[in-house]
């Protein structure tokens, strides 16, 4: 038997009443396959994913996955209600549990997602995959295969990361620790006690505006700055129309430590993080993204996430117990407001049982004292947004989705006036 690493295990520690500890993938599909249909394709591809195929040891002195064993998919596989539109079935599922007894991961069919469509909301939970191995499991598991690749195995891109060490890994250590455990003023709007309601919002925007806007606003500035700067434009309508106080907002940004090379396809979680301190109370957008850019240019030039990620696995082999410590002082409400994560997904056109995938999205679980959580992925030429709440903290998922298609929008019209000007 395999055993969970540490940070899988703390993963699953952080389950209680409130918090569950899964993500899902939402692949909406034009045209509406049988359930059976479904089962059969997922049935005939889990050898692919052996992963997807084990279960949590029972009895075992230390946390383990068992081997391999024969999947009861009509389990896993199932119809959502009948009546019940992808809202409703996201938000379900993301105030639920998966059973422990069985391999973590479950799959539900919506059959009228509206215009036609269908759609399969997959769950898994975080201590098996991070989302860079989820996209992995995606196209073994779910994408009918290409004609060009007959193996089946279409993977996602890993986000390179160099790891630093030496006496200037240290350096940029401490520099990245301080800056990273410098404390907020004040947990703001966005924070307070999670309970065990999920809301699910959804909005989407076009990759090439998203790309247009990142070359309009000057050189350096990337995709993964246009998300966070529209992020932050929905956030700031959201406290102008709840006359909530802006006053900035962090927000923790996950780093994939998944490298090219011959661990690259390793399972279970490899990520590390920077936070972004977002400059909400700015009413200009290009201003905005240009503060954004700054930020996140100097985290990068200083390898925040790395030092992060070097210094907690030290700990964890040294000292696993100040882990703990460490990772409960990082979620204190007062080091960030929330987690804005963004992974890259297909870039060509992608199908399941022959129905062309037309929007795909990802959710991640809110934290506790945490009750937002946004997640990007991209899809051929569009970038998805899955927003998820507790509402009963914070109010408007819907509004907060809108948000940020209008902040793309927004950035968009800027740069075009800008360049006309």
């Amino acid at each position: 038997m395999e055993s969970l690493t540490a940070e899988d295990v703390a993963i699953l520690d952080v389950e209680s009443a409130t918090i569950a500890g899964h993500t899902c993938k939402v692949v909406v599909l034009d045209g509406a396959p049988t359930v059976d249909d479904v089962r059969a394709h997922v049935q005939d591809r889990l050898p692919r994913v052996p992963r997807c195929c084990e279960s949590l040891a029972r009895g075992s002195p230390q946390a383990a996955w068992t081997d391999p064993a024969p999947v009861a998919v009509g389990d896993h596989v199932r119809a959502a209600p009948h009546g019940e539109d992808l809202a409703a079935a996201v938000s379900r599922a993301m105030s639920g549990r998966l059973d422990r007894t069985r391999p973590l991961w479950d799959l539900e069919l919506v059959a009228d997602a509206g215009d036609g469509r269908s759609a399969l909301v997959w769950r898994v939970h975080h201590a098996m995959a991070d989302g860079m191995t989820m996209m992995r499991w995606a196209s073994e598991l779910l994408w009918d295969d290409p004609p060009s690749s007959p193996s089946g195995k279409v993977v996602a891109p890993p986000t390179p990361a160099s790891l630093v060490s030496g006496a200037a890994a240290a350096a940029r250590t401490v520099l990245s620790l301080a800056k990273e455990l410098r404390p907020l003023r004040g947990a703001g709007p966005f924070g307070g006690r999670i309970g065990s309601q999920r809301q699910a919002g959804f909005a989407r925007c076009s990759l090439d505006d998203v790309r247009a806007i990142g070359h309009g606003a000057g050189a350096g500035v990337t995709i993964n700055d246009v998300v966070l700067t529209a992020v932050a434009g929905s956030l700031r309508t959201w406290c102008v129309d709840h006359g909530a106080p802006l006053t900035g907002a962090r927000v923790k940004v996950p780093v994939s430590m998944h490298v090219h090379g011959p661990d690259a396809a390793d399972l279970g979680n490899r990520d590390s993080f920077m936070y972004v301190d977002l400059p909400i109370g700015e009413p200009d957008p290009l201003a905005r993204l240009r503060a954004v850019n700054r930020e996140t240019r100097e985290r990068k030039t200083r390898h925040d996430a790395e030092a992060v990620y070097d210094v907690l696995g030290a700990l964890d082999r040294v000292a696993p117990a100040a882990v703990h410590i460490a990772e409960r002082l990082l979620m204190n409400p007062r080091e960030f407001t929330l987690n804005v994560s963004n992974v890259p997904g297909p870039r060509s056109a992608i199908s399941v049982l022959g129905h062309p995938v037309v929007e795909l999205y990802s959710f991640a679980e809110v934290a506790e004292r945490h009750p937002v959580r946004i997640a990007a992925v991209s899809l051929c030429d569009t970038m998805q947004f899955g927003v998820l709440t507790d509402p009963e903290l914070v109010s408007g998922t819907a509004a907060l989705a809108a948000g940020i298609e209008s902040a793309i929008a927004e950035l968009h019209e800027r740069v075009a006036v800008s360049h006309r000007i």
